[in-house]
């Protein structure tokens, strides 16, 4: 049996009620719908998509909104790092914060290194 192509209205609903609500349960109730239609609309392979696409494009638009932001939070790190009078606390908080930070950026560019290798790879063997 052909899967349908289009969502529903009580799908569409479901949709923002999930991307505005935490867990199944709130965005159940936000769309008055059951739990258990949003359950059954989370099997549906159309329907997960665009959920997917959307959470996608939220997410998107958080992470420049957070790049954006990222050049001032790091000279406010920095200024209390140089601050002869902020605390030791506030310092070492501070501190803390860049490293933790830059640790992740690193973490982060090796495993996107190592996925380009491995994608290479792939298409290398694949064209053999």
């Amino acid at each position: 049996m052909p899967q349908k192509a289009t969502l529903s209205a009580n799908q569409r609903k479901a949709l923002q009620a999930m991307l505005t609500n935490a867990g199944v349960t709130k965005a159940a109730a936000a769309c008055k719908l059951s739990r258990w239609t949003l359950y059954r609309y989370l099997r549906d392979p159309v329907f997960k998509a665009e959920l997917n696409r959307r959470q996608d494009a939220v997410l998107a638009a958080a992470t420049s909104a957070l790049a954006e932001k990222a050049g001032d939070a790091v000279e406010a790190l920095g200024l209390v790092l140089a601050d002869g009078e902020a605390s030791a606390s506030a310092k070492t908080s501070a501190a803390l914060g860049i490293l933790r930070t830059v640790y992740d950026l690193v973490g982060v560019r090796e495993v996107l290194e190592r996925l380009t290798a491995l994608e290479e790879r792939m298409r290398d063997e694949a064209a053999k």
